[in-house]
């Protein structure tokens, strides 16, 4: 499930990135449109775009990370309606090795605030490694 349609702007330390609710939406709900919470999903997933554009730039493929935990989320409203063009803005404020942390913000098109959170992400150097070492467990 992909709900990220254009990459915006890209910075080392940031991220703009675009996506308009359809009825392809798996979260959608026909007469009312897509739940605020799903804008959640929207923002990790714009934080992985951030992390393989950063990885493309430095000449590795992209690789999965793991979501820790968000602070603060929030959402102004229940439902964003079918057609809305939602605009996810992501900023660093921690990279430290493999942690790192974003202060994310949604609006619409039109500068409506729609949810902001800041979320906390751990992007190791070799996730297969990892995840093998059994760490998670």
């Amino acid at each position: 499930m992909l709900i990220v349609d254009e990459l915006v702007e890209w910075a080392a330390d940031k991220l703009t990135s675009r996506y308009t609710v359809s009825t392809d939406n798996l979260f959608y709900v026909p007469g009312r449109g897509m739940p605020a919470y799903v804008v959640f999903e929207i923002m990790a997933q714009s934080i992985s775009v951030h992390d393989g554009m950063e990885r493309r730039q430095s000449g590795h493929p992209p690789q999965i990370g793991f979501l820790l935990g968000a602070r603060r989320f929030t959402a102004q409203r229940d439902w964003i309606q079918l057609g809305e063009t939602l605009v996810t803005k992501v900023d660093a404020i921690i990279n430290e090795g493999e942690l790192r942390a974003f202060n994310c913000k949604v609006t619409t098109d039109a500068g409506e605030d729609i949810a902001q959170a800041e979320i906390k992400v751990f992007r190791p150097d070799d996730p297969q490694a990892f995840l093998a070492s059994g760490e998670l467990t």
